[in-house]
């Protein structure tokens, strides 16, 4: 079976004295039900083994269709999202963040819209296929600057919105010109650090960059914008962690307040 072909494969060995416990991912197709080409054959367990690694690595996982759908249309909003993230198509809506106790909206915060053949798209579905495929950097940078270009417009309109927060991807912060490119962005603008807000997730606390990317979070705290941690409490951080971050606000995840 599978699972003893796993197991086989995945047993301690021994190299130079020293013992080795190798993890396997696995990819499974079956003749015919799953083609009848050795070249259909390999492209259907290489798309389970995709899903394997996307699990967490060192365990198998069977095909069947969906999983070809689901790698095929994650495939095509890439292609999409490259060609249309520098024609615009990207839209920013701006979710008001009220107060119980006040009769108006004191802040704003920045939520990327994206239409693909005439559907919407759920943002945590084209963020990630962003983020796998290199556009996370180019992706924020938009959603940046529609929030911006909003945050403009309302004051020209004489209307104080307060701040706009903006999620900010890892990606970005790992970018050594991240922190420059945003101080031109402003100033391109006429709008001061103050002005904005920027949440990242736990997900922050999990990449092999932990030092840049802290570093990237004081120099921008330094230059005035506020730093929210979005979705605390999922399981990532710890209250030991936020000494390591500059936070000035947490986000409770709304699996707590959902009830």
């Amino acid at each position: 079976t599978i699972d003893t072909m796993h197991a086989l494969l995945s047993r301690p060995v021994s190299f130079e004295g020293k013992r080795m416990w190798p993890g396997v991912s696995l990819g499974v197709a079956v003749y015919p039900r799953d083609g009848a080409s050795a070249p259909d054959l390999l492209k259907n367990a290489d798309i389970a083994l995709y899903q394997t690694k996307a699990r967490g690595q060192n365990g198998w996982t069977l095909f069947n269709p969906e999983l070809r759908q689901r790698v095929e249309r994650r495939h095509a909003l890439a292609q999409a999202l490259r060609a249309g993230i520098p024609r615009g198509q990207i839209a920013i809506a701006l979710q008001p963040v009220v107060s119980l106790t006040a009769p108006h909206a004191y802040s704003f915060e920045a939520l990327a819209r994206w239409t693909y053949e005439g559907a919407p798209v759920p943002p945590l579905e084209f963020v990630s296929v962003a983020e796998e495929n290199g556009l996370g950097v180019q992706l924020g940078q938009c959603v940046i600057e529609g929030a911006c270009k909003h945050l403009q417009r309302l004051e020209a309109a004489g209307i104080a919105p307060g701040h706009v927060a903006i999620n900010i991807a890892t990606s970005q912060l790992k970018d050594p010109g991240f922190a420059d490119w945003l101080a031109k962005c402003l100033a391109r603008f006429a709008l001061t650090p103050h002005r904005l807000e920027l949440e990242v997730t736990e997900t922050v606390l999990l990449d092999k960059a932990t030092d840049q990317v802290a570093n990237t979070l004081e120099r921008l705290r330094a230059m005035g914008f506020g730093i929210a941690m979005d979705d605390f409490g999922t399981g990532y951080a710890s209250l030991a962690h936020l000494k390591r971050f500059p936070v000035s606000r947490l986000k409770i995840d709304r699996s707590f307040v959902d009830n």
